[in-house]
């Protein structure tokens, strides 16, 4: 079922009335000592880091613990927003543009099983 122009906008809105940038998660992890990487690793380490937390995430699930899941989810975005600041990416324009893109493909596209 394809989303409304109405459910579209209402998400968007809620999620810019959140007043949380990427800027100030990476400025945070930054003060909290999360970018002391040995030179050239640095990239690596943070998508091993969101890695980690989606495991921790699924490792959570497998125990029914739904707020635990709901933390590493949280954290998945927090690094997430954290590297994309690190390389200059704007992830939230890039993740409305893959939306559209979204909007537009038909049901399981590409002929997958899930």
């Amino acid at each position: 079922m394809r989303e409304t122009a109405d459910a579209i906008t209402t998400t968007k809105t809620r999620v810019n009335a959140n007043v949380i940038t990427q800027k100030e998660v990476h400025a945070q992890a930054q003060r909290n000592g999360f970018h002391e990487h040995p030179r050239g690793c640095g990239v690596a380490v943070a998508l091993a880091q969101i890695a980690s937390e989606v495991f921790e995430a699924i490792a959570a699930h497998r125990r029914w613990e739904d707020t635990k899941v709901q933390e590493e989810l949280a954290d998945v975005l927090l690094r997430t927003f954290d590297l994309a600041e690190q390389l200059g990416f704007d992830v939230m324009a890039e993740a409305e543009q893959k939306h559209k893109l979204n909007l537009s493909r038909p049901f399981r596209h590409g002929d997958k099983r899930y």
